[in-house]
């Protein structure tokens, strides 16, 4: 007896009798991605099934249990391998379809309940054509390019949404709108063109982000995150680099086993899983030499977020992450904001922060490779160097396009500016050098105010009248300053400084310009920092 004449019994048996039924099936949720759809059916605690593959559908009988209210008895997709998604009940059960569109491979597997989500059963509806034809494209279009070749893993997605602030935020959600938006910014950068691994709402298993990076030769591999602690007051960004060892901290290893758990909770099958000691070429020189250069980027990334955002941590992190595994790749794991801070959470949903981060990276992505490129040609060298904006104990760094003009305010920095990540010693580049900005951070912690006293005879014998909270009135704009490093140094934001000044978006400032400054400083009291 086929499933389908076993489902019209039940039907019959149900108009009948009709006894009631607790709900077996809870949900029934489908993520198409561009080659590949998932319909996923949450259901009770042991609820069995057997499924039957037909010409065109896939058809799987629950013969304890029926529907909850809410579920659609049809779903209309079209796309990605799967025309549609029926659901009915009877006594003897619910059946659950799912029809085909032509060229797909079917695959149905349980899950365990998992971290508090309840059983599921999957059905994963492959297009093998669409796949080979992508990577094909991916190997074709890296043969053809001559740029930098950047790709960017928004975490999580699908039926992993990742961690979920107070509010509601998932993460999935906001590191995808980062993502894009970083895209975006490096597309329009002469010589780099940037990668999603996923483009939208589903789950992408560790080994596909990771073949995707492969079939693209990429340059550098990006993975974006918003990090979640039980601490509900821990705040600030981090960065990752992966460890051939054990995690550098407690901190690192806890959330390495969160991240590295997403492929079981995206929904992969255990046989399919990576293990997280996997393959002994992690230890080779070529994997030691990638490292090495995540690092240095990562030093290069860490110091550039500490100018606009609080840090978690003043130097680069380790830790054993799966999806950083690329033997030939420099990659890092970059850690946003917390999540599970409402503080965090709140700036995390802000269009303004999200294109903040992404202009960061952005800024630190070409000049990273602007200055890899300048140390293997003196002609390139040569060439950059009448572009670099020279600042006083500081590497000279290439202009970008990322990079905001003089005067262009980041949306956040008025916001940000002096919140940086609390340590004994300034933020160091990754060649070690300090950067001016951070020794006006060390000098302003460093400085002392004169005795009210002695402010009040100064001001006096130059005819002012004296009082104790008086600040300098102007500042004489010195070779290569800029309104960001200005502002630092007298504690006050970007956009106060512009306005009081009438100096617009993108305008530059120059030499010996006298800029007014504000009496009063603007500027908010640092966040309360978690651990």
């Amino acid at each position: 007896m086929t499933i389908l004449t076993t489902f019209l019994v039940s039907v019959i048996i149900l108009l009948g009798y009709g006894p009631v039924f607790s709900a077996g099936i809870l949900n029934i949720r489908h993520f198409s991605a561009p080659d590949s759809t998932r319909v996923v059916i949450e259901t009770t605690e042991g609820l069995s099934y057997s499924s039957e593959q037909s010409a065109g559908r896939v058809s799987l009988l629950f013969p304890t249990g029926t529907l909850a209210e809410r579920i659609p008895r049809e779903q209309t997709l079209m796309k990605s391998g799967v025309n549609r998604i029926t659901a009915a009940a009877s006594a003897g059960g619910s059946l659950v379809e799912v029809f085909l569109l032509e060229g797909t491979a079917v695959k149905v597997f349980k899950l365990q309940a998992f971290e508090g989500r309840p059983e599921r059963v999957v059905i994963d509806v492959v297009c093998p054509e669409v796949e080979n034809q992508l990577a094909n494209e991916r190997q074709t279009l890296r043969s053809q390019l001559t740029k930098r070749i950047i790709v960017i893993d928004p975490g999580h997605g699908g039926d992993d949404p990742g961690a979920v602030g107070r509010r509601g935020t998932q993460e999935k959600d906001v590191v995808l709108e980062m993502g894009k938006r970083l895209k975006e910014i490096l597309d329009r950068e002469e010589g780099f063109r940037a990668f999603l691994t996923r483009d939208g709402d589903y789950y992408v298993p560790f080994k596909k982000r990771m073949k995707i990076a492969r079939d693209l030769n990429a340059d550098l591999f990006l993975s974006i995150h918003a990090d979640a602690s039980t601490n509900r007051r821990a705040s600030g960004s981090s960065v990752y680099t992966l460890s051939t060892g054990g995690a550098v901290s407690e901190a690192s290893r806890i959330l390495a086993r969160k991240e590295n758990l997403a492929d079981i909770v995206g929904g992969i099958p255990e046989g399919e899983l990576i293990p997280e000691d996997s393959t002994p070429i992690i230890l080779d020189m070529l994997q030691n030499n990638t490292i090495n250069t995540s690092k240095n980027f990562g030093a290069s990334l860490l110091s550039r977020l500490g100018e606009g955002f609080a840090l978690k941590f003043s130097s680069v992190q380790e830790a054993p992450f799966v999806v950083l595994k690329l033997p030939e790749i420099p990659a890092v794991l970059i850690e946003t904001l917390y999540i599970s801070n409402p503080l965090e959470e709140r700036r995390l949903r802000n269009k303004d922060v999200q294109n903040a981060f992404a202009r960061k990276i952005a800024q630190t992505v070409t000049e990273f490779f602007s200055g890899q490129e300048a140390a293997m040609s003196p002609a390139k060298a040569k060439a950059a160097k009448r572009e670099e904006v020279s600042l006083p104990g500081r590497e000279k760094i290439p202009q970008s396009k990322a990079s905001p003009s003089p005067g262009k305010e980041d949306p956040l920095e008025m916001l940000t500016i002096g919140q940086g990540v609390h340590r004994k010693e300034p933020q160091r580049t990754a060649k070690g050098a300090t950067t001016a900005i951070d020794r006006d951070k060390a000098e302003i912690r460093k400085k002392k105010p004169a005795p009210p006293e002695q402010r009040a005879g100064h001001l006096k014998a130059r005819g002012k009248a004296a009082s104790p909270n008086v600040k300098a009135k102007s500042h004489l704009v010195k070779k290569g300053e800029t309104l960001e490093r200005i502002a630092l140094r007298h504690q006050t934001s970007i956009r106060e400084l512009a306005r009081i000044n009438g100096i617009k978006k993108g305008a530059p400032i120059h030499p010996n310009q006298r800029l007014k400054l504000p009496e009063k400083n603007p500027l908010p009291k640092p966040p309360i920092r978690g651990t």
